[in-house]
């Protein structure tokens, strides 16, 4: 089977409903685990050092050796931060589990706007194919450039205390969506210590 036949098999696999059976059948105990990580901002080489594995297996089980059996093939996810709105999505993660009602608290007081932006990039049914900032900028009339700077302004107003891009908006986006779902159950628990991403 060619790497785009692959692609489109899968692609086609996150286009169907699930069972709780083939959800909880998606990805393996050590995936799920990797996936929490990624989703509380941490890198490989953090993540390696979590669950005692080499750097270079975690990349595996994200990424899959051959394309297909890792985490973001089995979820048809082009990135971290769509590996876990995805799981999210499918309920394999609570994004209430890895956020602080502070962090909740602080995405509540985002311009809308900025909320606006969070939503197209944690929109789980988009990324059939990949959404990127310039998409995102054509959902809401603006440059790629001032995307990029509405994404500098919501981490800092989330106090996302990371040089790397990818693991900030991986962690902007479980924020946001952990501060939608708070609209729906207030009453859940949530952490109160803040996690190590974030000031």
């Amino acid at each position: 089977m060619s790497h785009l036949v692959e692609r489109f098999y899968y692609r086609r696999r996150m286009q169907k409903r699930y069972s709780e059976e083939e959800i909880n059948s998606l990805l393996t105990d050590l995936q799920k685990e990797v996936l929490k990580l990624t989703a509380t901002g941490l890198s490989n080489s953090e993540i390696s050092d979590r669950l005692g594995i080499e750097d270079h297996v975690v990349e595996y089980h994200l990424s899959g050796k051959d394309g297909r059996y890792g985490i973001f093939p089995r979820l048809n996810a082009f990135s971290r931060r769509e590996a876990v709105a995805k799981a999210i999505a499918l309920g394999i993660l609570n994004p209430e589990d890895f956020v602080t009602d502070k962090e909740i608290e602080r995405c509540k007081n985002l311009q809308t706007l900025d909320k606006e932006i969070l939503s197209w990039l944690s929109n789980p049914s988009l990324p059939s194919q990949r959404i990127t900032i310039v998409e995102v900028g054509e959902k809401v009339g603006l440059s790629k450039f001032t995307v990029k700077h509405h994404l500098q302004s919501i981490y800092d107003d989330l106090k996302i205390k990371d040089d790397r891009g990818v693991l900030k908006s991986t962690r902007a986006i479980v924020i946001y969506l952990a501060y939608r779902q708070s609209l729906i159950s207030p009453s859940q628990e949530r952490l109160q210590e803040p996690s190590k991403t974030v000031g």
